[in-house]
């Protein structure tokens, strides 16, 4: 047992894994990202940008001719997700049987450790590409934010809650698991051999998908842009690893927070 002092550390490393931390951790960029998704499809003429995790799902689970009708299809599919995301929480809490009492200072703590997380990864990232920094430095600051070509800040911003909330539940939660599943339940490959594939095989389709599509970064060339690359693979692997040893919703915070930082830098650095 834990001295008394690191108890209340240990009780909230514990209690924020239940269900009902990662619902209330995720529903912010959630909401962001939709209501988001809603007014620029009000407001910006023929605005078509998303998260490329999310067109994914897009794609695959709504009928194209719903997907194509401008606002109208934006506003269903918001509502779509937002009840297959909804669903998925109810059928998690339900099997787990955890409580659905909440502690508002942990859950405070958990974006709080979302964001600590975040700040370790933009330092992770500084130190990578001190080893072959281009000119344009702000650019390479950003290697799992999305691109969205020219859009304006707050575009970014909500592009930025989305991917923490896509691109998580894509690459780590279905991705990463189906993987495992596949290889335990299928080949008999043992727990830790599987984790490993899985944790790898995703965090490579995790970087290469930031390249395909209209928004996608230009492939890489010399030496300097394959940090870019392989800064995203093992960003797949760190989110994979507070997905796995934490929780979705933490690294769900973590990655959205890590986007909207250093979009905010690249916007401030641009102002000068």
């Amino acid at each position: 047992m834990l001295p008394w002092h690191f108890r209340p550390v240990e009780a909230y490393l514990l209690e924020t894994k239940r269900p009902i931390y990662t619902f209330f951790l995720v529903l912010p960029f959630v909401l962001l990202y939709e209501a988001g998704m809603i007014v620029f499809s009000l407001s910006v003429k023929d605005w078509n940008v998303r998260n490329g995790a999310d067109a994914i799902l897009r794609m695959l689970f709504f009928p194209s001719k719903l997907a194509e009708s401008g606002t109208a299809g934006t506003v269903l599919w918001v509502f779509f997700s937002a009840i297959i995301l909804f669903g998925a929480f109810v059928f998690w809490q339900m099997r787990s049987k955890a409580s659905w009492k909440l502690n508002y200072t942990f859950l405070w703590a958990g974006f709080g450790e979302g964001l600590g997380w975040a700040v370790i990864l933009l330092l992770l990232s500084l130190l990578l590409f001190a080893l072959g920094m281009p000119k344009d430095a702000t650019n390479w600051l950003c290697p799992c934010a999305p691109n969205a070509g020219d859009a304006s800040l707050s575009a970014r911003m909500v592009l930025s809650a989305g991917a923490g909330v896509y691109e998580e539940l894509v690459f780590r939660l279905l991705l990463t698991g189906g993987i495992v599943l596949m290889l335990r339940g299928l080949l008999g490959v043992t727990k830790l051999p599987a984790a490993v594939i899985a944790v790898l095989t995703a965090s490579l389709v995790f970087s290469i998908v930031h390249y395909i599509g209209a928004y996608g970064d230009p492939l890489p060339g010399d030496h300097k842009e394959w940090l870019g690359f392989l800064f995203r693979c093992l960003a797949g692997v760190f989110f994979s690893l507070l997905f796995y040893y934490r929780c979705f919703g933490i690294a769900v915070a973590a990655h959205a927070f890590y986007d909207i930082i250093v979009n905010l830098v690249i916007a401030a650095s641009n102002q000068h």
